[in-house]
């Protein structure tokens, strides 16, 4: 009867839209229910129950009597372990997927009850159901991975929107424009993932789509033949577009196309084999004037896509320099060379320029030196003051037959000179130095030479001095040669005719050298066989250089002097940097020429010093008398000398080298570290007398040193054994011979 209240006044509410006070309404109007009408509805309701009821259990009854008989053929009434069952009785007869089989058998049956047709389930009818499940299956997976891979490689390569006007010119747009199934060949020598991207953006102009088949994991024949069936049948079975085409990737010979056109014809489907070929057979398709060739070129990228390529690439990173996309590949080049080209970059990005791999080998040990103006008359003056001498025998007395704690002898030398000393150039030790003026862009000196004694720190200062220029001024092409390394080039630049060359032939062999300073400095080992290998790549491509009113131009490529990605990238570099007057050379270690070549190096280099677009030329040498002979061949040159190497230059190199072999005084506090810097650079001072000048032998010095060291400086206990104040003095030849053994 609640229930009934209810219902009553929600239909009462809604019908007669009365308020919240229904009964007051119901009272008013004089609405009564009749006397009988609880008894006749009560009635009403269990008939109406009884013979539901009745209905109903009779219906269960039925579905009780299924349940008995399915149980007695299956054996379990189970859902779940129903469904296992059935799952390992089609495993134990097909290896298609069991529940994507399973649905496709209830489909069938649910679809045959729908239309009143009967199945005959015979071994005939399961065996080509099965086969077609496994049939689809299969194409479904290897379409989603093929499209896996191209959305991958459409995120990859965004640039690659070709522009309409260009699809539209292109044999493929002709080949889809037609209504009949053929096989088109999309022979490209970009990856077949490009290809693919290019092939789907010129079906779009027709509202097609493509199937993909990568052919190359198929390994027989036979194999493409049956693939290419399943994909047909799949195409049709879901009623795919006969405008849909289907995309073969793999390399194809006259018998594998032959037998793709007779499917194409017996499906009546278009069919593109899409095939990546090298540059050498996509002349040969041209010359043998083949129809079916895609030759792309970076101008027929969408206009907006292309400027935003090259807007996103003005500054990359390559062989040591900085140069803008634009200036590597042009317009008409090839969309195969911008890929390899922008893969060469991005391996390029992630490394150092060669010069700064170098720096990078002296970079904890390096000290900055300063320079002045070579005068041959100049004495190096002795550093080693009588306050040095004063300072070894204050400490030899302090240490005699004592062993002293780091804090003793802290105390003790605590206010004497050379303690201020070393502090000083401890505070040199995190300086940065600018470019010297000489380097400068701006400055208009070409030719600078420097001319110093061996060891001297010469090469070591061109090392920094290349790394400086390059990182300072980062899209100048700085090239650093070392002359130990070119003995077999000079000994051919000696047959040549120098007083009468040709410009040509001048920036060739230039060419020559700059590619073999790269490949020099790149490569960890480089046996006679390689050296030779880079020297004759060199001279290929130096063939292409021409020079006409201080321009560089290169050449058209012949077909047989095909060049790699990585040889005309180099040529375009060389050309562009010299174009622009950004070419820098540092040639180290002329004295190593004399005496066979020193005569014809000389000349060669004053003639490269003389070409308008060489910014600078760096020389380093020792004087061998040949100042005088020097300033008369390179016109307005500079001649410099690298300033003695100091009190400070040697206590903070001593300091560099410690940090750097021994950890327990890296370690040490800032106090102790000046004591025992104080305690070594007096005693190498006195141990080596003028050879101290000399950063070559004094690192030679420091290499012996650091074994007595070892021996007599525990630093555990802090403590110093005057053991290390029994010293003899160092001599050049013993230096030499510790020097090498330790190596």
């Amino acid at each position: 009867m609640e229930k009934l209240q209810k219902a009553f006044c929600k239909e009462y509410k809604t019908i007669m839209k009365s308020g919240p006070d229904i009964w007051s309404d119901i009272q008013k109007k004089g609405i009564r229910v009749a006397l009988n009408f609880t008894i006749h509805t009560i009635g009403e309701s269990i008939n109406s129950m009884n013979k539901s009821f009745s209905d109903y259990t009779k219906i269960d009854e039925k579905i009780f009597e299924f349940f008995q008989k399915f149980v007695m053929i299956c054996g379990i009434a189970d859902d779940e372990t129903l469904l296992n069952k059935a799952k390992e009785l089609l495993i134990s007869v097909t290896d298609t997927e069991p529940l994507a089989t399973l649905n496709e058998l209830h489909s069938l049956t649910r679809n045959a009850m729908q239309n009143g047709t009967s199945i005959k389930l015979d071994p005939d009818y399961f065996d080509r159901v099965l086969q077609k499940i496994k049939r689809n299956s299969t194409v479904v997976y290897q379409k989603l991975i093929a499209e896996q891979i191209i959305d991958l490689t459409i995120g990859n390569y965004s640039h690659i929107i070709i522009d309409k006007a260009s699809l539209e010119k292109s044999s493929l747009f002709s080949f889809l424009r037609d209504d009949s199934a053929n096989v088109y060949q999309y022979r490209s020598t970009l990856d077949w993932k490009i290809s693919c991207i290019i092939i789907k953006q010129t079906l779009t102009h027709f509202g097609n789509q493509y199937f993909l088949i990568d052919s190359k994991c198929l390994k027989q024949r036979e194999d493409l033949v049956e693939t290419i069936d399943d994909v047909c049948r799949y195409l049709d079975d879901v009623n795919y577009s006969k405008q849909n085409v289907i995309a073969v990737v793999g390399t194809f010979d006259d018998e594998k196309l032959g037998i793709i056109e007779k499917k194409s014809l017996l499906h009546m489907r278009k069919i593109v084999t899409v095939e990546q070929i090298s540059e050498q057979q996509l002349r040969e398709d041209i010359e043998a004037s083949k129809q079916q060739q895609e030759y792309w070129q970076v101008r027929d990228l969408d206009e907006n896509v292309r400027a935003k390529l090259f807007k996103e690439n003005e500054h990359l990173n390559m062989f040591g320099t900085r140069i803008s996309l634009n200036k590597l590949v042009y317009e008409t080049d090839s969309l195969s060379l911008l890929h390899n080209v922008l893969d060469l970059c991005a391996t390029e990005q992630g490394n150092k320029s060669i010069n700064e791999q170098s720096y990078d080998s002296i970079r904890y040990k390096y000290i900055q030196r300063n320079y002045e103006d070579y005068d041959p008359s100049k004495e190096i003056a002795d550093e080693k003051t009588r306050e040095t001498k004063i300072m070894f025998e204050v400490l030899r007395e302090l240490f005699f037959r004592k062993t002293l704690t780091f804090q003793e002898i802290a105390n003790e030398i605590g206010n004497h000179s050379s303690v201020t000393s070393v502090q000083s150039a401890l505070s040199l030790h995190d300086k940065s130095y600018d470019l010297p003026d000489f380097a400068k862009a701006d400055n208009k000196q070409k030719v600078c030479i420097f001319l110093d004694e061996a060891g001297y720190g010469k090469s070591t200062y061109f090392t920094w001095l290349a790394s400086s220029i390059s990182r300072k001024q980062p899209s100048l092409y700085v090239i650093r040669m070392n002359a130990i390394e070119y003995s077999i080039d000079f000994h051919r630049l000696k047959k040549t005719n120098l007083i009468n060359i040709h410009n040509d032939e001048l920036v060739r062999i230039l060419y020559r050298f700059v590619h073999l300073a790269i490949f020099i400095s790149s490569a960890n080992r480089h046996s006679d066989a390689d050296m030779k290998m880079e020297r004759d790549e060199a001279d290929r491509c130096a063939k292409m250089l021409t020079l006409s009113d201080n321009q560089i131009t290169i050449r058209p490529i012949s077909n047989t002097n095909k060049l790699t990605t990585k040889q005309l990238i180099q040529l375009r570099i060389f050309q562009e940097k010299f174009n622009e007057k950004s070419l820098v050379l540092l040639f180290d270690g002329f004295d190593e020429t004399i005496p066979d070549y020193k005569d014809v190096v000389m000349l060669y280099f004053s003639k490269v010093a003389r070409l308008e677009r060489i910014q600078k030329l760096f020389l380093s040498s020792r004087p061998l008398d040949i100042h005088e002979e020097i300033k008369k061949t390179f016109q307005n040159c500079k001649i410099y000398r690298l300033e003695p190497f100091s009190s400070h230059n040697q206590i903070l190199s001593l300091h560099k080298h410690l940090c750097c072999e021994m950890d327990d005084y890296k370690q040490c506090e800032n106090d102790y570290q000046i004591a025992l810097l104080t305690v070594f650079h007096t005693i190498l001072s006195y141990a080596l007398e003028d050879v101290i000048t000399a950063p070559l032998l004094l690192r030679m010095a420091f290499e012996a040193f650091l074994d007595e060291v070892k021996q007599h400086v525990n630093f555990s206990s802090k403590t110093i054994s005057h053991q290390l104040f029994i010293t003899t003095k160092y001599n050049i030849l013993g230096l030499v011979e510790n020097f090498v053994h330790q190596k």
